[in-house]
């Protein structure tokens, strides 16, 4: 194995391709993170007594501020709605844009709340449009919601984080993984929720939009915080925002590319790797939860190139590995360690590694 512990972050970070955003943090030094890490737990619903949920939720709390996380109170993490008297009252409090998520529980719809909620759908059907946004979709049909989401004053920055009781039939491993992608996808369109934890007395469950089907002991609560929930928090997998792209045109004959492309794409669909959005959003009582669940399954990208590597695997051109006179040879990149990362002049990388205390110059 080569060892490539040498490598800084931001080196990894250039040769993955990964902006460099936030400030940098080892992901082996999780306390490091976890005191950038701030969250706040929004306050239980009247008469809240699932008494599993409440354990739950006080050793959570107990553990993440254990390992440094700030825990900010509900006061300190929101501020009144700019606006009306009339829409402050609707509105609520606003969790602040530096809070990078919010705990809450799953709440039940109260008869009102249900009349609302019914009303809005009711609206999304005369408005709906094949080409409207997740977001789009949500201002028409989500106002009359209780999702915690509503208060976020920058969603793309906070998560919001569901506690619910734990579904037997999630964790059972009888149960198919297509039955289990329909009860996740309930779970986090229903609350609107990045991250859902499914919660019993004696074990717990974790699901995201990777559709992971997880479940820990509580004993494993530690693990769980130090490796998937602080590096979820501290930098969570956010959406491009097309302000910071410059716009132009693109001619797509001008690239032999593309039409590779275009085909793997068919030859990927006749595996039925990537199932389509309708085959799961069916499941869904509203219509605008199964218009939501399609837009963002068919719109998947990253999470799902790890299917392309079964179907196409990728093939190496070229000498893996050059002599030191050849990388004496090669120019520095820009913004990255020249000690570690060369260019050749025909524009390959050249990363520098060691193998049992062997340097070696191997091209990627």
């Amino acid at each position: 194995m080569n060892n490539l512990a040498d490598l800084d972050l931001k080196t990894i970070m250039g040769l993955t391709g990964i902006p460099s955003q936030k400030e940098l943090i080892n992901p082996k030094d999780p306390q490091k993170m976890a005191k950038k890490v701030r969250i706040t737990f929004r306050p239980l619903p009247k008469g809240y007594d699932n008494e599993d949920i409440l354990e739950f939720r006080k050793i959570f709390k107990e553990r993440l501020e254990h390992h440094g996380v700030q825990n900010l109170s509900w006061e300190q993490a929101t501020d009144d709605v700019d606006g009306s008297r009339i829409s402050r009252i609707i509105s609520g409090r606003r969790v602040k844009r530096n809070i990078h998520a919010v705990i809450d529980v799953k709440r039940e719809y109260s008869i009102l709340r249900k009349f609302l909620s019914n009303m809005a759908e009711t609206m999304y059907r005369f408005f709906r449009s094949p080409d409207r946004s997740v977001m789009g979709i949500l201002k028409i049909s989500g106002w009359a919601d209780n999702f915690t989401a509503r208060w976020l004053a920058d969603p793309f920055n906070t998560q919001v984080v569901t506690l619910k009781t734990l579904e037997p039939e999630f964790i059972d491993r009888d149960t198919p993984y297509e039955r289990k992608i329909v009860l996740g996808l309930q779970d986090l369109i229903s609350t609107m929720s990045e991250i859902v934890i499914g919660v019993s007395k004696d074990r717990f469950s974790i699901v995201n939009m990777n559709l992971s089907d997880s479940s820990f002991t509580l004993d494993g609560i530690d693990e769980f915080i130090t490796k998937s929930f602080i590096p979820k928090a501290y930098a969570p997998i956010k959406p491009p925002v097309l302000n910071r792209f410059s716009q132009g045109e693109y001619d797509p004959s001008e690239s032999e590319f593309v039409e590779k492309l275009a085909d793997l794409g068919r030859d990927l669909k006749k595996t039925n790797l990537f199932p389509s959005g309708s085959k799961f959003s069916d499941k869904i009582r509203r219509l605008s939860h199964r218009d939501v669940v399609e837009k963002i399954l068919e719109g998947r990208t990253g999470v799902s190139y790890g299917f392309i590597a079964i179907v196409e695997t990728p093939r190496y051109v070229g000498a893996r590995k050059i002599s030191y006179e050849q990388w004496a040879n090669y120019s520095e990149i820009k913004e990255l360690n020249k000690d570690l990362v060369r260019e050749s002049p025909d524009g390959r990388w050249c990363v520098k590694t060691t193998m049992r205390d062997k340097t070696i110059y191997q091209q990627v």
